[in-house]
């Protein structure tokens, strides 16, 4: 017996030892753990990667803007190039009045290098198209920030103020050239009123050569013919001019509609402004969403860990009954054994009394059995009791877990309206790139006019409907409502354990410790639900300053977009002063054709003087026969008072009369189109007797020291027109 009662105070022992774990366990619950959501985790990433690639294209649009800056200091290099080709062609321009043979030249080069500008300036009119259409790809992919805008901006500034130094130069250069001009026509006036005076003299002795100078006259209708079909061009340019006058015009009223155009833009910055404001307010109420949402989430888990912890418990629970049934069944067990014996003992003490003999040993032994019997009676008996109290408890338990697990049910369908929800707001976040080549379409349509505008005015209404901000407000309060009612529940739960604890606070120890370790539970969930509301906090902190960030970028796009605009704008200004510049080489290009009219007037006066007084020796002199003079290897060029040997330099030559050569050499020489030149392989025959008297003329020597002679072959009378010089 005495080794019954210390099993029994053992196992006692024991349970009490569980129930304390137990009891702590409770009362210390283990921090519980929520997983993070993974489609939090993959918008996480998503939002990263747009991140990402918005950078790489920040920095695309960054090295294709220094490309372009480049290219524009390489065209600035090119049209300084030409500024300063400019100025030799002045400096040519000036020495026309000294040698017409000289300025024919420089003419015909000035001619070529003003084609080669024109080449270049079609090459730079092509490469601004190109820079033209690399800017155009920039305005699409364009999202640098406002540092590098500004930078291009002065860049501009500064290449305005270059083209504006251009200009100025250019109607410097123009002065100069009429300056030369009112020059060349000043002494060609001089020279023609000399030359008339002469020739007034000269043409009553040159009658006979009236049929020579029908021939030139042809010469001179042909030239006449070529001054009409010049000014014919020049008439056509003058239509061109007037037709430029007319763009003039057009552009000052293409520049009004832009101002127009202007004002409008301003009033559609108020209205985007507008709907900025409608669309933070949007996300705001999104976020706010995402928070309840979140909470919801974390409430969830929570509550799923408590099912968790509960379902251990309950094991734990039957564990323990079904060692108190093992040990009930032991104990029953042993009644039955002390039931048999207390039998056999009783019949033996019957057929003791029936013989009338008994032991007192023997009835002291049985009082002890009936005592021992009673005893383990009422262990049993309070055994049953505990049993069936752990059964009520145990029923009352699985009532409140299956409570508790249809709650959980209903909120994850809540949470699977919320997660479907949150999906469609996640996919207009998502449609944010569509808004982004909307913006794109926008700046392009920003070019044209009052059409464009209202498209754009139809796109911004259409982005952002109000049926569907209605819908969002309204989803909003459901959740809001939804979420009262929750945790009105909730306190309606912690009421109703609080009167449970008072009602149970009557009746055994036993159920006084459940009810406490039940209330620690409840207060370890409101702590959980706190903390996992603190988180839920964060990470809507964190999704806000996401949707921030993205909101910053769009207005940076936004930004990019009215830059664009601008520059775009400055680009077609630098066109039409490009074009400018173009209309003023054009006009230098006149100026100079006029000069070389001019330049060919004067080259025939000069002519004419020549003949004129070449023609005016008397008739001995024609009668005296020619003799021969040396041969020339020089050029012969055209001077005011004929035609003379360029490569002898001899003071003979340049002092005596001499140099000049004969009457019908002078009518036969040769003109080209670039000046009087005299070519190669020709022959001159000129008298050898003085104008005054017939005394003959020296004949000169050449300038090579080895005193040979100038010989001139003996002319044909038939090639008397076609003269060649060796």
């Amino acid at each position: 017996m005495d080794d019954n009662t210390n099993t029994n105070t053992k196992e006692k022992e024991s349970s009490n030892s569980k129930r304390n774990s137990f009891i702590n366990s409770i009362k210390n619950p283990r921090n519980s753990i929520v997983m993070d959501d993974p489609q939090d985790t993959q918008d996480h990433e998503k939002l990263s990667k747009l991140y990402k690639d918005l950078k790489e294209k920040m920095e695309k649009t960054e090295s294709e803007k220094f490309k372009v800056e480049t290219r524009n200091q390489d065209l600035l290099k090119e049209v300084e190039k030409l500024k300063n080709e400019d100025h030799p062609a002045k400096s040519r321009d000036v020495q026309t009045s000294d040698d017409s043979s000289e300025l024919e030249q420089q003419l015909q080069q000035l001619r070529d290098e003003l084609k080669q500008k024109d080449e270049t300036i079609q090459k730079l009119e092509s490469d601004l198209n190109i820079s033209k259409q690399e800017i155009g790809k920039l305005s699409d992919n364009s999202k640098s920030e406002n540092l590098e805008f500004e930078k291009v901006k002065g860049e501009l500034q500064d290449q305005k103020s270059l083209v504006e130094n251009l200009t100025k130069e250019l109607s410097v250069c123009k002065q100069e050239v009429e300056k030369v001009k009112k020059d060349a026509l000043e002494q060609t006036q001089q020279s023609v009123e000399s030359e008339t005076e002469k020739s007034r003299v000269v043409l009553e002795v040159s009658k006979h050569e009236i049929n020579h100078l029908k021939s030139e006259l042809n010469q001179r209708d042909s030239t006449i013919q070529q001054l009409k079909s010049d000014l014919t061009a020049s008439k056509k340019e003058n239509e061109k001019l007037s037709e430029f006058e007319n763009i003039k015009l057009a552009l000052k009223s293409s520049q009004q509609e832009s101002e127009n155009f202007k004002t409008k833009l301003v009033d559609q910055s108020g209205l985007i402004e507008k709907l900025q404001k409608e669309s933070q307010q949007r996300s705001d109420d999104n976020e706010r969403l995402v928070k309840d949402l979140n909470l919801v989430k974390e409430e969830v888990s929570k509550v799923k860990l408590d099912n968790e912890n509960q379902i251990n418990q309950i094991q734990i629970v039957n564990n323990l009954n079904s060692d108190l049934k093992s040990q009930v069944e032991d104990l029953t067990k042993q009644v039955e054994d002390a039931k048999k014996e207390t039998e056999v003992a009783r019949k033996e003490t019957e057929n003791a009394n029936k013989e009338g003999s008994v032991d007192k040993s023997v009835q002291d032994q049985l009082e002890k059995f009936e005592n021992e019997n009673l005893s383990m009676k009422s262990q049993i008996e309070k055994l049953n009791e505990e049993l069936t109290q752990r059964d009520s408890t145990l029923k009352s338990t699985t009532s409140e877990l299956q409570n508790v697990s249809e709650q959980c049910n209903e909120a994850l369908r809540e949470l699977v309206l919320t997660k479907s929800e949150l999906q469609s707001v996640q996919e207009s976040v998502r449609n944010q790139d569509d808004l982004k080549n909307q913006n794109a379409d926008l700046r392009l349509q920003l070019e044209t006019k009052d059409d464009t505008i209202r498209q754009q005015k139809i796109q911004l209404l259409d982005t952002i409907p109000k049926d569907q901000f209605d819908s969002l407000q309204k989803d909003l309060e459901q959740t809001k409502l939804e979420l009262d009612s929750k945790i009105n529940e909730l306190q309606s739960t912690k009421s109703e354990l609080e009167l449970k604890s008072q009602i149970l606070s009557s009746t055994d120890t036993s159920s006084l410790e459940e009810l406490k370790s039940q209330l620690s539970t409840a207060k370890a969930q409101l702590k959980a639900n706190e903390w996992e509301k603190k988180r839920s906090e964060r990470s809507i902190f964190e999704l806000k300053s996401q949707v921030d960030n993205l909101s910053h970028n769009k207005e940076q796009c936004q930004q990019l977009g009215i830059e664009n605009a601008k520059l775009r704008q400055q680009l077609d200004q630098m066109n039409t002063k490009v074009r400018n510049m173009d209309k003023l080489m054009q006009d230098n290009e006149r100026l100079r054709f006029d000069n070389e009219k001019l330049l060919e007037s004067s080259r025939k006066a000069h002519e004419l003087k020549s003949k004129e007084s070449s023609s005016s020796p008397s008739p001995a002199s024609l009668k005296s026969s020619p003799k021969s003079l040396p041969k020339t290897n020089g050029v012969v060029d055209s001077k005011s008072n004929g035609i003379e040997l360029t490569k002898p330099e001899s003071p003979l030559l340049a002092s005596s009369p001499t140099n000049t050569i004969s009457n019908k050499s002078k009518r036969n020489s040769v003109v080209q189109s670039n000046g009087v030149t005299a070519t190669p392989k020709a022959n001159f025959e000129s008298s050898e007797t003085n104008n005054s008297g017939n005394q003959p003329i020296p004949r000169p020597k050449k300038d090579d020291g080895n005193g040979e002679w100038f010989t001139v072959k003996k002319r044909n009378t038939k090639a008397r027109n076609s003269t060649v010089i060796d």
